[in-house]
């Protein structure tokens, strides 16, 4: 039955002090009893609680991404393919998508793709710009840039968005600029070059240059000058754009690129370096900002390189020559700097530097004022939190003192009315209120001693922007997407979210209720916004936080009355209703060794069992066989019930099938296993199933497992270039290489796949970073996979897939667009035909796969001269079933296939009106 009552619009909070406990409290006199967790007061909670290891856990970029990059590089030479994200790109434009219907591409779940959420939480935003003509009547145009989420355009304020970028585009948006001598013509400039899935030299997801809209920013295209057609290597300064400026005099576009600033006169057709230098070495970071009276500040990085010109510029003829302006105290080597100038004094300007390569503290960083040639360092102004705690401990590190996190956040913004009022960001958001002298925090993390956000705000700074005309008003942009005040000198500092439809969300993982009539509780693990929830599956209901931190994967027990949610680096909590409200206890196991727990952990329950789970640390998976036993309120790693089965790698995921089998992968870089664990209960020994044919290093990511056949599996690996999919019916005994279309060296990285049983054989699914694909036939490398919601999902990256096999539902999470889900039918399709209209049907044959031998039934309309010819995929005839003229009415053939090879064929009907197809597939 269930316990708890709709909607969870509230926050489930553990500290380390203790058990916190949602209690319902007593109803005043002729006030109603409460009747949801909205209306339930937090009752234990310590004055000034110490940050918790799981609900407010601090962020770590750094972590992030090396746990990423492992996942993705080609592991015969340690990096990234030279462009694969525009080479993704393009292998993505020529894939077939699915359609409705079981004929050629059909699916069960073609366009019936729904968003399921959050509308209430946006993802990572580093591009931010309102229209100078906004007025708050007739004008209330805004753009926003989630980074892997496209552009947005709002015409009501912020209070609602759509999409004006292609679902197609997988380009990371990074700044947003608007021209003010044309003002519908914008510019956006793409590449991430901090915050990307790796970061080494030569590894990265590149950008694709710089597009630009002569509507008002309804449509795009891309300018080509930014980028070269080659897309196999770092070949344009433009692959990686960090600011975009436009001159308010002649509408010279200004953009900060590797290697400097360069300068277009003639709308983006052609680029000038006018600072900086293209030759090798070049700087990696530049800044640019354009003031109220047309001067140009810009700033461009060392990075620890012999730079031909780096420094602090100033410009007073657009941009064409530059002085150098430089403070004498500047670290002789800048890895990242930002300008920002004081919109009502030109001569007014800020500087911020990240002086050391990790960014990791107030130390790591210079910040310095600008009077009209004249510098004051005010780098010891830096908020560094150092005073102790009332209780005599020391605050935690980096939740109040200044952290840029190696560059990856960092913003100057100073108010257009007065110039002594500046923001800087990292982390946190800081406000001065005397020209950088003193600093308040504003926003990011809420208190010196927690790592609770500031509500309506979020840790991890990118973007400022202020409405025109109207100064008090600001917009900041993070890691969650966009806020809003209309007083940005209150204190405390209050914000309003302005998400609602900004799709940007970036998640890891997504879990159901597996039960049918249990619940709708959806669980979904983000990019740096923690663990966030839904009980309704309407899309239009807002989501409720349950964590912080990096939000990693999540399980709902049978009845969703019991969940786990986690946090980066194996924090696991158990939730479940006790006495009324809601209590959390930590399941973590105790044994592994610190740095033993991937960055986002993997973990399962049984399906047969949910009080056992099955986790992934070091080179264990470990599994605990009674979960209930572990003490509830239990507020450290525990090692009840838990017990490592040793595998020798290091574990990278792990999944269990209906009959308790258990498989994991592991690799450690240079070698690669995937395993099966027959009885784990019963202390079976690992055995090693890696298929022949995979490369060694490959990273497995997931193994989807038939819900009521453990023998088949679907195992994926993350790399590109490696062969990806890898099929067996026989518990991993044997293997096909089922990549197909998804393969090549241009082919997307695989994240996840799932089996949906239906009563025609399972729909394989398989998560990408191009999208979700969809097949009903395995032929091994004559696969083809297909794009399932094409104008819904689009060619984002999938990154987790949960089933609910009894009722067919599919929900997906994505790293930029949010959760969908759709229905598959279960119970098999009566109509699944190939249909020549007014003329014939070509019937799937039965069965199908066949191994003996397959009955191919087709329907006539009327007496036609037909013929009915089976081909392999080369396109050659192999057997003709049926040829002349036949009467109307129903027909059937047998094939046996004598002498031919298992594989894909194709079936075609031909008349005089057309041609029906049918796909079968031969094992034998």
């Amino acid at each position: 039955m269930r316990r708890f009552v709709l909607p969870l619009a509230v926050v489930f909070a553990v500290f380390a002090v203790g058990v916190l406990v949602y209690e319902q409290p007593a109803p005043e006199p002729g006030v109603s009893e409460a009747t949801s967790l909205a209306d339930m007061e937090i009752v234990g909670l310590p004055e000034k609680p110490r940050a918790n290891p799981l609900t407010y856990r601090g962020d770590n970029a750094q972590k992030r991404l090396g746990f990423e990059q492992q996942r993705l590089v080609d592991p015969r030479t340690g990096a990234l393919p030279a462009g694969i994200r525009r080479l993704e790109r393009l292998h993505a434009a020529r894939m077939p998508q699915a359609l409705a219907g079981f004929g050629k591409n059909g699916s069960p779940l073609a366009e019936s793709w729904e968003l399921r959420g959050p509308i209430n939480l946006g993802g990572r935003t580093r591009a931010i710009a309102i229209d100078q003509r906004y007025d708050g009547t007739s004008n209330r145009t805004i753009f926003a840039g989630g980074i892997s989420g496209g552009l947005y355009r709002s015409q009501t304020g912020g209070a609602s968005w759509e999409l004006v970028t292609s679902r197609a585009d997988l380009a990371s948006i990074t700044t947003i600029a608007q021209d003010p001598t044309s003002p519908d013509t914008w510019y956006y400039g793409t590449g991430e070059f901090l915050g990307n899935s790796a970061s080494e030299p030569g590894g990265f997801f590149f950008g694709q240059g710089i597009f630009k809209s002569v509507d008002g920013g309804q449509t795009w295209e891309q300018l080509a000058s930014t980028t070269n057609g080659e897309y196999t290597s770092f070949d344009n300064p433009f692959d990686f754009v960090w600011q975009l400026d436009v001159h308010p005099a002649d509408g010279a576009v200004l953009a900060a690129a590797v290697g400097g600033i360069y300068r277009s006169t003639d709308g983006g057709q052609t680029w000038t370096n006018t600072l900086g230098s293209t030759q090798s070495p070049f700087a990696l970071y530049s800044h640019v900002d354009v003031a109220s009276d047309g001067s140009v500040y810009a700033a461009v990085s060392r990075n620890g390189q012999n730079v031909a010109q780096s420094g602090v510029f100033r410009s007073t003829d657009g941009g064409q020559t530059w002085s150098d302006i430089s403070p004498a105290d500047l670290t002789s080597d800048p890895y990242r700097m930002i300008v920002g100038h004081a919109p009502s004094d030109p001569d007014r300007m800020y500087l911020l530097v990240q002086s050391e390569p990790a960014g990791g503290s107030s130390t790591d960083h210079q910040f310095f004022r600008y009077d009209d040639g004249d510098w004051t360092d005010l780098s010891a102004m830096i908020p560094n939190v150092t005073e102790p705690d009332a209780d005599g401990s020391e605050p935690l590190a980096g939740n109040a003192s200044y952290t840029s996190q190696g560059g990856y956040d960092m913003v100057v913004a100073v108010k257009p009315d007065d110039e002594d009022i500046v923001w800087i960001g990292g982390t946190n958001l800081y406000r001065s209120l005397d020209a950088g002298e003193t600093f308040e925090t504003v926003g990011g993390y809420a208190s010196p001693y927690t790592f609770a956000p500031y509500d309506e705000h979020h840790p991890d700074q990118h973007g400022f922007a202020f409405y025109p005309g109207d100064p008090d008003r600001m917009i900041s942009t993070h890691d969650s997407g966009i806020s809003f005040t209309d007083d940005p000198l209150q204190s405390p500092q209050r914000w309003t979210r302005l998400v609602d439809g900004y799709i940007t969300s970036q998640f890891y993982h997504v879990s159901i209720d597996p039960q049918v009539g249990g619940s709708d509780l959806t669980l979904g693990g983000l990019q740096d916004n923690g663990t966030w929830g839904a009980e309704d599956p309407d899309g239009a209901v807002a989501w409720f936080n349950l964590t912080g931190g990096d939000g990693a994967y999540s399980a709902v027990a049978p009845g969703g009355d019991v969940f786990y949610v986690s946090a980066q680096e194996g924090f696991i909590f158990r939730v479940e209703q006790q006495g009324g409200g809601l209590i959390g206890t930590q399941v973590t196991p105790a044994g592994p060794e610190e740095g033993d727990f991937p960055f986002i952990t993997p973990f399962v329950l049984d399906p047969t069992d949910s009080e056992v789970m099955y986790l992934a640390a070091g080179t264990s998976v470990w599994r605990n066989s009674d979960l209930s036993a572990i003490p509830t309120g239990e507020q450290e790693p525990t090692d009840v019930n838990w017990e490592a089965i040793e595998v020798d790698l290091d574990v990278t995921t792990v999944n269990a099938a209906s009959d308790g089998t258990v498989y994991y992968g592991a690799s450690d870089g240079g070698t690669t296993e995937l395993g099966r664990i027959d009885d784990p209960a019963s202390g079976d020994e690992p055995v090693d199933i890696t298929p022949g044919g995979v490369v060694a290093g490959s990273y497995p990511i997931h193994v989807g497992i038939h819900p009521s056949d453990p023998e088949e599996i679907l195992a994926a690996f993350s790399n590109y270039t490696v062969p990806k999919l890898w099929h067996s019916t026989d518990a991993g005994e044997s293997w096909t290489d089922v990549s197909g279309n998804l393969a090549g060296d241009d082919g997307p990285s695989a994240r996840w796949t799932a089996l949906v049983p239906t009563g025609s054989g399972p729909l394989y699914l398989a998560g990408t970073s191009t999208g979700l694909y969809s097949t009903r036939t395995l032929a091994g490398s004559a696969t083809e996979w297909q794009l399932e919601g094409a104008d819904v999902i689009g060619n984002v990256v999938v990154s987790s897939i949960a089933v609910r096999p009894d009722d067919g539902l599919v929900v997906v999470a994505t790293h930029g667009r949010g959760v969908y889900a759709a229905q598959v039918d279960v119970a098999g399709v009566s109509n699944e035909v190939a249909e020549v209209p007014g003329q014939a049907r070509l019937l799937t044959p039965f069965p199908n796969p066949f191994t003996a031998g397959t009955t191919i039934a087709y329907e006539l309309d009327e007496p036609a001269e037909i013929h009915l010819r089976v081909y392999d995929a080369s396109g050659r005839s192999v057997a003709s079933l049926a040829e002349g003229r036949q009467a109307a009415g129903a027909h059937e053939v047998t094939w046996t296939a004598n002498g031919l090879a298992s594989g894909l064929y194709l079936v075609r009907l031909e008349t005089p009106a057309g041609t029906a197809v049918q796909r079968i597939v031969l094992n034998r």
